[in-house]
């Protein structure tokens, strides 16, 4: 059956842009740093205080699966997100990033003054909605300044800003945790954002490949997801979409659960747990930088495949030491390589769609994809880990023993590396020559032509 027209010579733009000057792409990192590195400081509270949260709303710890509660409602806060950041296809990334900046620190904010479980739910769900918009639309803003063969490093930078929430995160919680307001201290730290929102009217410009898309007409399109899952790129969505799925299942089920694992199951203390993260964290967050330099210079799918199975290995691994002195350079390995897909998946999921569908594209991904197997992942941890369902079912030696529980949640990282092999390699390539590679006719299993000097 063929495909509605919904003529796609409207959805390729092949205007040449004007390269930014190194000066600006700097000072673009800097100021796009701020929305991926609250991205993860705001995930990173939920892992670090889950313990507190449960505690002052009344949950018993040994009851896991109802502490996955809330992780639920929160996360659809994606859902929103994708609404949102469509509009960036619309009326341009830069309005999108300094409106979505300002509404995610009103409402994290609010946060803090939540008195019962119900409040903190409405008010994370909004602040979700608008940090993933926010992060969607940096991503896309990278990908669409940065020239081809320093996209991936570009993207490596900016993500592994994100990774700095947790153990910044863990530190501030030691330090306030005793005070009278405790963990929403934390909360009222996402304030800081609103002191960015005027430098970024400032100081940033709207991509030149949006602003040559509106030119043509096919920035103001509507139907954004029917284009986008039509004319030769639906193929390319379910299997973006897989990728982000399984990957995400795999990395949060364990990140939101080895903080809580390490103080209530290894019954670290609160000092270690802090010092580990601290420490570990920054030392792993250099696999971000490498993984995107490693993408840019041998593609995105072997350096993707190597750092899955290696994420798969290590995640288990956190899961299964006791001792703090091998529990290190463990948690170390997991951060560096499960950390270190993020900007390989980045990468994928800007360019293969064109640049008016891209913001699109991210956000559908990321939100509906991501968001079901980042929501999944950590359900089925707390709910297999539950002790009542081990002592309900005691011939089932999975039940209750969160280690385990983990090992079988990471074996996602499998199908992940599956789906990464079923899609076209992209490094080296300009935007404008990707489009959709499955829609042009060239098969997955072939590479691309890579044009950056480092492939030459």
């Amino acid at each position: 059956m063929p495909a509605p027209n919904l003529k796609i010579e409207t959805l390729n733009t092949t205007a040449t842009t004007t390269a930014r000057s190194p000066s600006y792409l700097r000072l673009l990192l800097v100021v796009l740093g701020t929305a991926t590195f609250f991205e993860g400081f705001d995930t990173a509270i939920a892992a670090i205080v889950l313990k507190d949260l449960a505690q002052s709303f009344g949950v018993p710890l040994d009851a896991t699966d109802q502490i996955t509660g809330p992780l639920i409602p929160v996360g659809l806060g994606a859902f929103g997100a994708l609404a949102v950041t469509m509009l960036g296809d619309r009326i341009g990334r830069k309005p999108l990033l300094v409106g979505t900046t300002f509404l995610y620190a009103i409402f994290t904010g609010l946060t803090a003054t939540s008195q019962n479980l119900a409040m903190f739910v409405v008010f994370q769900f909004f602040a979700r909605t608008f940090l993933l918009a926010e992060y969607a639309t940096a991503i896309t803003i990278v990908t669409e300044e940065f020239p081809a063969e320093r996209r991936g490093r570009a993207l490596g930078i900016l993500t592994a800003l994100g990774a700095l929430g947790l153990p910044i995160v863990a530190v501030l919680h030691l330090l306030i945790k005793d005070t009278a307001l405790g963990w929403r201290i934390l909360y009222l730290v996402g304030l800081l954002p609103l002191v960015a929102v005027g430098f970024l009217r400032l100081k940033l410009k709207e991509t030149e490949r949006w602003t040559a898309a509106k030119a043509d007409g096919s920035a103001m399109s509507r139907h954004r997801i029917r284009q986008v899952i039509h004319l030769g790129h639906k193929s390319t969505m379910l299997k973006v979409g897989a990728l982000y799925f399984f990957s995400h299942f795999a990395l949060l089920g364990a990140v939101t659960w080895w903080p809580f694992h390490a103080g209530v199951n290894l019954e670290y203390g609160e000092g270690t747990i802090a010092l580990l993260l601290g420490v570990a964290y920054p030392l792993g967050v250099t696999g971000y930088y490498l993984a995107g330099r490693l993408a840019d210079r041998f593609g995105r799918r072997r350096t993707g495949t190597f750092f899955l199975f290696a994420g798969l290995i290590f995640g288990i691994t956190v899961f299964q030491v006791s001792d703090p002195k091998l529990m290190f350079p463990s948690l170390v390995l997991a951060v560096f390589f499960g950390f270190g897909i993020n900007p390989i998946l980045a990468a994928i999921a800007a360019e293969l769609f064109p640049t008016a569908l891209r913001a699109t594209a991210v956000a559908f991904v990321r939100s509906i994809f991501g968001t079901i197997g980042g929501i999944a992942g950590p359900i089925v941890v707390g709910v297999l880990s539950a002790a009542k369902y081990a002592e309900r079912f005691p011939s089932v030696p999975l039940l209750g023993n969160m280690g385990n529980v983990v090992a079988l949640v990471a074996l996602m990282n499998i199908p992940a590396a599956v789906m990464l092999w079923k899609l076209p390699e992209t490094a080296g390539r300009e935007l404008e020559s990707i489009t959709s590679l499955e829609s042009a006719g060239e098969p997955a299993g072939v590479p691309a032509a890579p044009t950056g000097p480092e492939s030459r």
